[in-house]
């Protein structure tokens, strides 16, 4: 009598594993699509030209509402540079000033509840004196693809080489008229 009843607890949990087995496969199987994201996003070298920590903060005038646009300036300072690749070990910091403009689709999640995208060039100047020109594109609005902060060298130090993060955004400034100003910080890897 011992025995049959081991046997029958025993049938019902090897069920339950095979059960739990399959389940677990399709949670990893979900899990390894998400974290692989999308096929349009290139692959990155193990070493990047220059890797620092980034400050930008983006003033919009007039100020930035669902639906409408805006002139952008941005300044921006990077520190704590390295070079992995040891072929720019002389850029240890920079700042950098550009300016574009922006316009908002609509409403939603983004800052001050306005989803935008924002472009425009500007010039990196270096802690060696030498400049670079770049184009940037922020996008906040997931209508219009990956929410990301994308800057390409365009000529100068580094010249083609680029980043595309996803900034934390540490501050913005709002008011009755929109989106006013944003700041963020993000580990830049230009490569």
């Amino acid at each position: 009598m011992m025995h049959a009843i081991r046997m029958h607890t025993t049938r019902r949990f090897s069920g339950r594993v095979r059960r739990l087995s399959a389940w677990a496969g399709s949670v990893a199987l979900m899990a390894t699509v998400v974290v692989a994201g999308p096929a349009a996003v290139p692959a990155r070298a193990t070493q990047g030209d220059l890797a620092c920590e980034g400050q930008f903060t983006m003033a919009m005038s007039p100020a930035l509402k669902p639906g409408g646009s805006a002139s952008v300036n941005v300044s921006a300072t990077l520190a704590s540079c390295t070079s992995p690749d040891g072929n720019y070990p002389h850029l240890q910091s920079a700042t950098g000033q550009a300016s574009g403009s922006a316009t908002s689709s609509g409403s939603g999640k983004g800052p001050c509840a306005v989803l935008f995208t924002a472009q425009g060039t500007g010039t990196i100047t270096w802690s060696d004196k030498s400049t670079s020109t770049i184009a940037f594109t922020v996008n906040t609005d997931p209508t219009n693809g990956t929410v990301t902060f994308h800057c390409v060298i365009q000529g100068g130090s580094m010249q083609n080489d680029g980043d595309t993060v996803v900034p934390v955004i540490s501050g913005t400034q709002c008011n009755a008229g929109g989106l006013q100003s944003m700041s963020a910080h993000m580990a830049v890897d230009f490569a």
